[in-house]
């Protein structure tokens, strides 16, 4: 590994010899963009395979993908991040524009990546800036999965306030992990909370001495993040010519799934799968998605 971006590998798990991820992730600590560190989890991998990066939503963090990737037997080097701003990983007090995040995915490319175009599987708001990436350096990416992707651009600063408010009360402080559950559920009374997602949701929080919750993602970094979403990048999505998969969940409303749609008017030869679930269809439908994008990268 080249000296000064591998921070730390935590964890005493081998990483996988053939094409099936581990059950168990390990700890990776990388250098990003400008000198952020990031926080990875490493699902393992065939030696000298080409990488998977796997990207979270808005408030989300690298366990998002804690149900999917043991389920992907892909010959990749699987790692879902915890973006800059969220997570384990920094939060500086500037740098969050879309080629941030992107330089940032760049870096553990060039450190895992072994010089291979990698596969982005992005869920949200990862799922605009890994369409973001691909169409900006398409030569690095060789396959696009979108898990029910951010809408690709607001249509007015009300439209982005009745998304980002509920986000920014959802970041606490709660008083307890009971009260921080069940705001989250009365959000989104459809959604399956099973161990999985119960797992990465309290990962987005840090206990405090008084025992309250608080959203490991600083307010500022919220307000940041909206500002970068502001750049339209549907010149950027007509430029990517690798093979696609847009996700969309069924049981969002005829408004969110035109959104997701619009996806696949920018980028023509997507294929289009609705799966039965809400946002987070990837933890909702583990095997599901997982057998799509196999078929995808097969």
């Amino acid at each position: 590994m080249p000296a000064g971006i591998l921070l730390g590998l935590l964890g005493d798990r081998p990483l996988a010899t053939d094409s099936r991820a581990s059950a168990t992730p390990v700890d990776l600590f990388v250098v990003g963009h400008n000198g952020v560190r990031l926080h990875l989890l490493d699902w393992g991998g065939p030696p000298a395979a080409p990488v998977c990066v796997m990207l979270h939503g808005v408030g989300g963090n690298a366990w998002s993908f804690g149900a999917l990737a043991p389920l992907l037997h892909v010959p990749f080097r699987l790692v879902s991040v915890d973006q800059r701003g969220g997570g384990d990983s920094d939060k500086p007090v500037d740098g969050y524009s879309a080629e941030d995040f992107a330089l940032d995915v760049l870096a553990i490319h060039a450190e895992l990546g072994n010089a291979l175009p990698m596969v982005l599987v992005g869920h949200s708001r990862g799922g605009w800036q890994a369409a973001y990436i691909a169409g900006r350096w398409p030569a690095l990416v060789s396959h696009l999965v979108l898990v029910d992707p951010a809408r690709i651009t607001f249509d007015s600063a009300s439209d982005a306030d009745a998304f980002y408010g509920p986000v920014r009360a959802a970041l606490g402080p709660f008083d307890s992990r009971a009260a921080a559950l069940s705001f989250a559920q009365a959000r989104d009374p459809q959604a399956v909370w099973n161990a999985d997602r119960e797992h990465t949701f309290f990962f987005g929080y840090s206990e405090q001495p008084d025992g309250s919750l608080l959203g490991k993602m600083p307010p500022r970094v919220l307000d940041k993040l909206r500002e970068a979403r502001s750049q339209d990048i549907h010149d950027l999505l007509g430029a990517i010519n690798v093979p696609t998969l847009l996700l969309v969940a069924t049981k969002s409303n005829q408004e969110r799934q035109s959104q997701k749609l619009a996806y696949k008017d920018a980028i023509s030869h997507a294929r289009v799968e609705f799966v039965e679930g809400t946002h987070h269809i990837h933890i909702e439908q583990p095997a599901h998605v997982a057998r799509l994008i196999q078929e995808l990268l097969e």
